[in-house]
């Protein structure tokens, strides 16, 4: 049995039934529509990690340049690390430290808001689409990675992706994307 998903809007919502925000204004839902003309339709791998694309799906950049993904891309979405483990180690060590020292509070505050901000960035979400466009462009080198990055903020911003996420996402893959870009193998078809 295969379980099919369709990333696309319907009414401020992904048709999976999935809430991913509202739509700000009907104008702003037609660039959406302009920037992105079809649907990711996806199917779930059997790793649980990685998904593979079912239908060709294409995406185009305000300066005018038409990505276009051919079917069977296989894709993770967002490459976002859980940082849980490791913010509620700086949050307890901090704690411990905070006897000592007052800057333990400062090591444990910034736990905790690296345990809040993993809560809230999943692999997919709102920019899953950009997401899927930036496994592309990466995989196959179409551009020096700045550009690539470049248009995964701008992707992310036509799908009205909160301003924080936007930030954290295009700064993540800016300092530690290099490897992916370097190191990621060529465009995998199922």
């Amino acid at each position: 049995m295969a379980i099919n998903l369709s990333i696309d809007y319907v009414n401020g919502r992904v048709t999976d039934g999935l809430q991913i925000g509202k739509r700000k204004s009907l104008l702003r839902s037609k660039a959406i529509r302009q920037s992105f003309p079809n649907t990711a339709v996806l199917t779930p791998n059997g790793d649980g990690v990685t998904w593979t694309l079912k239908e060709d799906f294409a995406w185009v950049s305000n300066d005018g340049t038409t990505v276009e993904v051919d079917a069977g891309l296989v894709t993770d979405f967002a490459s976002i690390p859980p940082l849980n483990k490791f913010g509620l180690i700086a949050a307890l060590g901090g704690h411990a430290l905070s006897r000592l020292h007052w800057s333990g509070l400062l090591l444990m505050l910034s736990g905790l808001w690296v345990v809040w901000i993993s809560d809230r960035l999943r692999p997919w979400g709102q920019y899953g689409k950009a997401a899927i466009i930036h496994d592309f462009l990466y995989r196959n080198h179409a551009f020096p990675r700045k550009r690539c990055d470049g248009y995964l903020r701008e992707a992310m911003q036509d799908l009205q992706t909160p301003r924080w996420q936007r930030f954290l996402i295009y700064y993540g893959v800016r300092g530690g994307g290099w490897w992916a870009y370097r190191h990621e193998p060529p465009v995998k078809t199922a």
